[in-house]
């Protein structure tokens, strides 16, 4: 299965280490967790969510490495969440939650979690042609359900 993720171009696209900071399905020293989108729009939309970029001009600053990723998914024990979408699709009051099901799974022999993505407006995905840009396409910005530290 072809996967997605953007990365600082100067880095792998794989976290390696435990250092890797907290985020919604893992907390500190419980890495390295590999984060992948199942389209280009869904990788870019975590970037920009999580930098809070909103504007078009802000865009011209980004420049990041997409990766397309040829995942070995089968045989892979995958799982989704038993969480409802207020908590799924929550902003950072919602993470520790998201972390705790994602404990219990791992537990349990998860391999990989299926979970909607936080940061793309419902309809929101799509592709294009990849180029060298290394930037969000300005279209991304209006799909992006940004980050509300309130919810």
């Amino acid at each position: 299965m072809i996967l997605y993720r953007h990365c600082d171009r100067r880095f792998p696209y794989l976290w390696e280490t435990a250092d890797q900071p907290a985020a919604r399905w893992h907390g500190d020293g419980e890495g390295p967790v590999q984060y992948f989108s199942d389209t280009p729009s869904g990788a870019w939309a975590e970037l920009l969510r999580h930098e809070g970029i909103r504007d078009e001009r802000d865009l011209e600053g980004v420049r990041r490495a997409l990766w397309a990723v040829d995942a070995p998914l089968e045989g892979m024990r995958i799982a989704g969440p038993a969480l409802k979408s207020p908590v799924l699709l929550g902003g950072l009051p919602s993470h520790e939650t998201c972390r705790v099901e994602a404990r219990r799974l791992r537990v349990e022999g998860v391999e990989a979690l299926k979970a909607p993505s936080a940061a793309l407006k419902s309809g929101g995905a799509g592709g294009w042609k990849v180029d060298a840009a290394g930037t969000a396409p300005v279209r991304v910005l209006s799909r992006v359900r940004h980050l509300d530290a309130r919810s």
